[in-house]
């Protein structure tokens, strides 16, 4: 089985789908139909045995009708003039019209069954004509999907209660169903698409004679009859020639450019032989272009002049530029004030931190001794690192110079108790000479030191 290319309908059956994939040639456009699918639908119908029956689908019509502008009946035509190209057609959308519009494909690899969400779907590949029915097929193409409906008839089938099972039948076509409109009866339309066959046939012979043919040592692909992209390096070449302006479309024969300048406007340009390939700005020509939007209802579309929506566009995104400029300028000048005040606030923080060593050497020397060796080395020592302590933070507060005092204090007190401990160790020794030697009671002990004092008297 086939993987499908796209999901299928959410509507419920017996509606199915069309989607246009893409375009063809100028002639025609490739879609891809989901039928069609087992089961009951909506109006008790059970259609069965598609495995062995949806190749009957091959090389059916694909048709489609309007009532003015919205999908109707009916078969009455008039002649129309393109006013773009002046081109006179057959127009099929006056009062009722119902036309053939395409075909399914007919070959037996185009058609499957797809399962998907526990029901079997016949999926086909098919084309769009244009050549026939131009106001038709831009109207579908333009909307890309549609809902469609199959035509069958029905050969063979049995009744349970309510519900219609169909075991036995043929697929004639495939209808593209507008709002409001009903599906397809199975064998309704048997008598009108018999009528339509003949024409139907014209209307093959005429697709194919309008195909592109095969040209010597041209390979055909599934891309024939798409236009040719535009070549890189053809429009390297001639972007220095168009300054001021950006190549957006060049014909294959590189002789017509479509331009926009900076603005967004439209220009064309076209070569000419006695040119010699050099840009005259005076041909430079304003291009109208314009967009369609599409409403409900008869006559209801609605041209516009792309230029005004290109100028809204420019407009808008140059406003846009004016606000995020305005809003960067805005950005740099507040993160100048931040990196400004963050220096004041660090300059502050370093002269805190030598105020408070300042401040807390003059306390240590108020409360020290006579004999207390000054703090000035220790307090250089800390004043030394105040750029350090002006990093300093606890819960987002500066704690800097609170650190600088502390570390200050710590040094004075450790020195203070190596002070103490020398005078206490210096202590001990004198008392252990000034008794060594001496009895109780006193008196000559024949030691040296009696001898000594013996001497000096």
């Amino acid at each position: 089985m086939t993987k499908p290319k796209i999901k299928p309908p959410d509507h419920q059956a017996p509606l199915g789908e069309l989607r246009v994939l893409r375009k063809l040639s100028n002639y025609e456009f490739a879609v891809e139909l989901w039928v069609m699918r087992d089961g009951i639908n909506e109006n008790n119908w059970d259609y069965r045995n598609l495995d062995k029956n949806y190749l009957t689908f091959l090389g059916t019509p694909i048709l489609c009708a309007y009532v003015g502008g919205k999908v109707g009946d009916g078969h009455n035509m008039r002649e129309k003039r393109d006013p773009k190209t002046g081109e006179v057609y057959q127009s099929f959308t006056d009062g009722t019209a119902e036309r053939i519009v395409g075909t399914l494909s007919d070959e037996a690899k185009d058609l499957s069954l797809v399962q998907k969400d526990g029901y079997t779907w016949i999926v086909a590949k098919g084309r769009l004509w244009s050549f026939y029915a131009p106001e038709l097929v831009e109207k579908i193409v333009r909307m890309g999907r549609m809902a469609v409906s199959a035509e069958t008839n029905v050969k063979s089938g049995t009744e349970d209660g309510e519900i219609e099972i169909y075991t036995e039948w043929e697929g004639l076509g495939v209808t593209i169903l507008g709002e409001n409109v009903p599906p397809a009866i199975p064998g309704a339309r048997i008598a009108a698409l018999a009528a339509m066959q003949e024409e139907f046939r014209e209307l093959k012979l005429r697709a194919a004679s309008l195909a592109p043919k095969n040209k010597p040592n041209h390979k055909i692909t599934s891309r024939e009859g798409v236009k040719r992209p535009m070549n890189k390096r053809d429009i390297a070449r001639l972007t220095p020639k168009f300054e001021g302006y950006r190549i957006v479309g060049l014909s294959e024969d590189r002789s017509r450019v479509a331009l926009v300048d900076k603005t967004g406007a439209p220009y064309t340009y076209t070569f000419q032989e006695e040119d010699k390939g050099e840009v005259i700005q005076s041909k430079l020509k304003p291009a109208n272009l314009s967009v369609v939007y599409a409403f409900d209802g008869e006559d209801a579309d609605l041209a516009v002049d792309l230029t005004d929506i290109l100028e809204f566009a420019v407009n808008a995104a140059k406003t846009q530029d004016e606000t995020v400029e305005k809003l960067t300028q805005d950005l740099e000048a507040a993160n100048t004030t931040i990196a400004a005040l963050q220096a004041q606030e660090h300059q502050r923080r370093v002269q805190s931190v030598k105020d408070m060593v300042a401040a807390t050497l003059a306390e240590i020397a108020d409360a020290a001794e006579e004999d207390d060796e000054g703090m000035e080395e220790e307090a250089e020592a800390v004043e030394a690192n105040a750029e350090s302590y002006a990093s300093m933070e606890k819960d987002g507060a500066f704690c800097g110079d609170k650190q600088a005092r502390a570390d200050l204090m710590a040094a004075c007190g450790e020195k203070r108790i190596k002070k103490a401990k020398a005078a206490a160790a210096a202590k001990k020794s004198s008392f252990a000479w000034d008794n060594f030697g001496r009895k109780e009671g006193g008196g000559d002990d024949g030691g040296i030191e009696a001898m000594l004092s013996r001497i000096n008297h």
